[in-house]
């Protein structure tokens, strides 16, 4: 295992001299990596932390400050450790490529014209939903090809067709609005009707 930055350490000692870091990105980025391999079943006991990175500054030292608030942390191999050279600053489209193999069959990556291409990135260039190719894959069976080229057939809203057994589909009016129009065109029921006294 690679030893940490020593020097690239001393210089944030002395830029830190108090050892407060619960404003920095990076210190609840740290914090969140050990609480996951505590707490988290995904990585506890699988997953862990190097000895080294158990300091904070160490950590710092050897992954440096993040490039931008939309970094956070990735491990390269995703079946290694939280250690350095295994892990780096990524944003989350880089993150979801490195994303770990799972015994199951997956739709992530796709042959595509004798290439292996992101199933989401050929969904953006057709102008499709990334749920909807899956759907059309996994739940109904279709081939890549016909999932990518069948356009969406959009719902017509209510009033705008007859359905296809026949039936209205047309908004009707409330069963009180009904009554009051009938009251007040017919008056009120004869049952409810005031006698005349004689």
């Amino acid at each position: 295992m690679p030893k940490p930055n020593l020097e690239r350490r001393e210089q944030l000692v002395t830029l830190f001299p108090r050892k407060r870091f619960s404003h920095l990105p990076e210190y609840k980025v740290w914090t969140g990596m050990h609480r996951r391999c505590r707490t988290s079943p995904y990585y506890k006991g699988r997953v862990t932390v190097c000895d080294d990175w158990g300091d904070f500054l160490n950590f710092l030292a050897d992954m440096g400050f993040r490039p931008s608030p939309s970094h956070s942390i990735d491990r390269i191999d995703n079946d290694g450790h939280y250690e350095p050279g295994n892990c780096r600053w990524a944003t989350r489209p880089e993150q979801l490529n490195n994303r770990r193999k799972e015994a199951r069959p997956s739709t992530k990556f796709v042959q595509w014209k004798g290439e292996e291409r992101l199933l989401s990135d050929l969904c953006k260039e057709h102008g499709l939903n990334y749920q909807t190719v899956k759907q059309r894959i996994v739940t109904l069976g279709w081939d890549l090809e016909r999932a990518l080229t069948t356009p969406v057939q959009r719902r017509s809203a209510p009033g705008s067709k007859k359905r296809r057994d026949g039936r209205d589909d047309r908004p009707r009016p409330h069963y009180r609005s009904c009554i009051e129009h009938f009251w007040n065109r017919e008056g009120p029921p004869p049952d409810n009707r005031r006698k005349k006294c004689g």
